[in-house]
């Protein structure tokens, strides 16, 4: 059978992620400085299966950057969504996740449930069918003890959330970061009965039909079927009763009144066609001050229409209260027989128990996790140079190294887990003085860079990555030598570099190679440990250019 992932499945998983965050090595790494060398796809897509072992070890293996994430980086997000007073909604239904996601033009054009107004969030729970556009919402400083607001014409009411920080670094033009912080405070006084401020909790939001049943006929006044009624039919003012617990587990009951739509066969038609169903339910506007999600008067216990924490809609079959005949009742001359008869199934859209504004991650679409990092923390980054790969990577683990011969052969002590804030998983290496001015070398008149080969000794020793020019800081400092960033990988070999030989280089495309007559200065490596850590996301990418001595702030917004 198919497998169903909920809602609160997605919900839990990414706050299980960023718990995982707080206890382990996260990080967002960055690499493939060079060009993907494929042949097939102009050099924009990675020569390996996503998630293949090929994959896996070319990503590790080309990291530039390893950007620490915590707890203050990493965030539940949503996707944005600012209030237009022209658009048309969706109404927020507990029971359909895709009212969190807009529709195109053949769909509606509708747009999700909740929207964005300044930083206040408010979600779409009633709208008279008759009036498409949300309009203008007003007066919000007078309907913000109870949690509601209607548009200027009120004939959409929104819930309100309660406020996000604008100002949060994870925010995009696409997404806001959201938390569970309370926003309509608990007030306990006899001025409101005992009720607390946030009213939202447990209220009706209105009804599914699941089955519309077969039991109904259309009568009209004189008490006689009505032959001349054919499709869908409102009765209003039906009589049925909200039964359930409260909040506290207690039995609850309500009476409401209800506007019914009942959609008649074709009693003309020979024989005639005698179903009928329940297509859709509401409350009945006659009654609108008593029901929710009409007026709400908190200081009138006697209209207080919330306080469920489950509950079921029972209605009279027959559409009647005993006082007057109805417009809509059981026809008993024709009635299906009983082992065919379907009873009415309706579920109560209930809000949350506690309320809009208590954990308002449990009511919007919080099933995206977003990471941000800025990598002006960090004292070397690829410079004026393109990167084609972005990662979240977990627990990589380090390397000692201790340079006990001229050789460089490093002894490696596993140190674990990393928690340094910024991370360069590659060698690098300096040349001697060249002169006043420092420059890069040239082969055949062209500059080395990135994807040119290193070799020495007619053996490859690795691959050039980026070359740091200036410091990465605001005022973009020279600096004196400058720095060869280079990866090893399996491609390429992995020996080691000889400071007392000469290197020469090959441009990617092997047109181009010669030998620099300049001997390496220095020597550093990397503390990363090659290859190692889970990677848990990958994005392979075209290019991103960042120029010279550029800081960049990196977001990664998933989707659990």
């Amino acid at each position: 059978m198919a497998a169903i992932i909920t809602e609160q499945f997605r919900r839990n998983n990414t706050q299980t992620l960023i718990n995982d965050v707080a206890i382990n090595s996260y990080y967002i790494a960055i690499g493939q400085q060079d060009k993907w060398d494929d042949t097939i796809s102009d050099n924009d897509a990675a020569p390996f299966p996503l998630g293949t072992y090929g994959d896996e070890q070319r990503a590790l293996e080309h990291l530039t950057g390893l950007f620490k994430l915590t707890s203050s980086n990493t965030s539940t997000v949503i996707p944005r969504n600012d209030y237009d007073p022209t658009s048309i909604y969706k109404l927020y239904d507990p029971f359909d996740p895709t009212c969190f996601y807009g529709c195109d033009e053949e769909e509606g054009d509708l747009k999700p449930c909740y929207v964005t107004v300044g930083n206040k969030l408010f979600l779409l729970i009633y709208k008279d069918i008759q009036f498409a556009a949300a309009g203008n919402i007003t007066d919000f400083e007078e309907t913000n003890q109870y949690g509601w607001y209607w548009n200027n014409s009120r004939n959409h009411l929104w819930a309100f959330i309660g406020e996000y920080n604008e100002n949060a670094s994870i925010n995009t033009g696409s997404f806001i970061s959201v938390d569970n912080t309370l926003s309509i405070e608990a007030e306990n006084t006899a001025n409101n009965g005992g009720r607390t401020r946030d009213i939202t909790g447990g209220v009706v939001l209105g009804f599914n039909v699941i089955n519309g049943g077969n039991l109904y006929r259309h009568w009209n006044n004189a008490n006689e079927a009505n032959q001349d009624v054919i499709g869908e039919n409102l009765f209003t003012e039906v009589p049925g009763k909200l039964i359930g617990l409260d909040l506290s587990g207690n039995a609850k009951q309500l009476d409401v009144l209800l506007d019914i739509n009942v959609i008649t066969g074709d009693l003309t038609s020979s024989p005639p066609d005698e179903t009928a169903t329940i297509t859709s339910i509401s409350f009945s506007a006659s009654n609108q001050e008593e029901h929710f999600p009409f007026d709400i008067n908190d200081r009138n216990a006697d209209k207080n229409a919330a306080g469920f924490s489950k509950c079921k809609l029972v209605i009279d079959p027959t559409f009647n209260d005993g006082s007057e005949p109805s417009y809509c009742r059981n026809f008993t001359e024709t009635v299906t027989a009983a082992p065919l008869r379907q009873e009415v199934v309706v579920i109560p859209k209930l809000s949350p128990v506690e309320g809009f504004g208590t954990y308002r991650l449990q009511t919007l679409p919080s099933w995206y996790i977003g990471f941000f990092v800025d990598t002006a923390n960090c004292p070397q980054i690829p410079n004026n140079t393109s990167y084609h790969q972005i990662m979240l990577l977990k627990n990589p683990k380090s390397i000692y190294s201790e340079f006990d011969s001229p050789t460089m052969n490093p002894t490696q002590i596993d140190l674990g887990l990393l928690s340094k804030e910024f991370i360069v998983p590659l060698s690098h290496f300096t040349y001697e003085d060249v002169g006043e001015l420092q420059q890069i070398p040239l082969v055949e008149g062209r500059e080395i860079g990135p994807g040119w080969r290193i070799k020495q000794n007619d053996l490859d020793v690795g691959v050039i990555a980026h070359i740091q020019t200036i410091d990465s800081d605001a005022t973009q400092t020279p600096i004196d030598p400058f720095k060869y960033f280079y990866y090893n990988d399996h491609k390429y070999g992995y020996n080691k570099l000889d400071p007392n030989e000469f290197l020469s280089f090959e441009s990617p495309d092997t047109l181009y190679s010669d030998e620099v007559d300049v001997l390496i200065d220095s020597f550093v490596l990397s503390e990363y440990k090659p290859g190692t850590g889970t990677i848990l996301f990958e994005d392979n990418r075209g290019g991103i250019l960042r120029e010279e001595g550029q800081n960049e702030e990196l977001k990664i917004i998933i989707q659990l």
